[in-house]
């Protein structure tokens, strides 16, 4: 029978961190514990310790202590889900290396369950369905964390194919915000902004 709610285990102080450690059979008990704990302390943790990964909580929410050794391995995979960002931070912090994942709202492509798991940044992740048990391959090669150096070429880039269609410089127009979409910077807008031309582009582009 599986625990509905987690087991205190031990709190321990390691370097400046104070961690409040649990251990639960069940990664989705552990994440409904977790969302419900709140952590208002600076350099505090609360961890859940599962039979399929380290689940914890922090100032900064919810994340998932380490990728599972079998998340690498896409040939375990039986459909494709669908991907979306749930922690900015957690994104921000995979990005630059400092963890390797972050956390995504996940919907399986076989049962359409929801839920939140941890991804690899920029890569393609195995993730189980705790609904039905499916493995599914997850793409997060479109969710990306631009530098600000990155934001400002493309912002200059974006103006710049403005005033270019204001002038109906529709050709340089369209090669800007071309560049502006490709690097996924205000796409909508870039479709838009081209006015009459706006549906060749979403033609060149979808």
């Amino acid at each position: 029978m599986q625990s509905t709610h987690p087991t205190f285990v031990r709190k321990e102080r390691i370097g400046d961190g104070t961690y409040e450690v649990y251990s639960c059979n069940d990664p989705e008990v552990a994440k409904s514990f977790l969302a419900a704990t709140k952590v208002d302390q600076k350099n505090y943790y609360v961890i859940v310790e599962t039979t399929d990964g380290n689940w914890g909580t922090d100032i900064m929410g919810l994340f998932l202590e380490q990728l599972r050794p079998w998340q690498t391995n896409i040939n375990l995979t039986q459909c494709e889900g669908i991907v979306a960002p749930y922690s900015i931070f957690g994104l921000q912090m995979a990005a630059r290396d400092v963890n390797d994942n972050f956390l995504a709202k996940i919907m399986c492509g076989k049962c359409e369950h929801n839920r939140i798991d941890g991804i690899r940044y920029k890569s393609i992740t195995a993730v189980k369905c705790p609904n039905c048990q499916t493995y599914n391959s997850v793409d997060s090669k479109n969710i990306i964390v631009a530098s600000k150096e990155f934001e400002e070429i493309n912002a200059k880039k974006f103006e710049l194919g403005n005033q270019a269609n204001i002038a109906k410089d529709f050709e340089r127009a369209f090669q800007l915000f071309r560049e502006c979409y490709d690097n996924r910077y205000k796409a909508a807008e870039c479709a838009g902004a081209l006015g009459v031309q706006h549906n060749h582009l979403h033609r060149l582009i979808d």
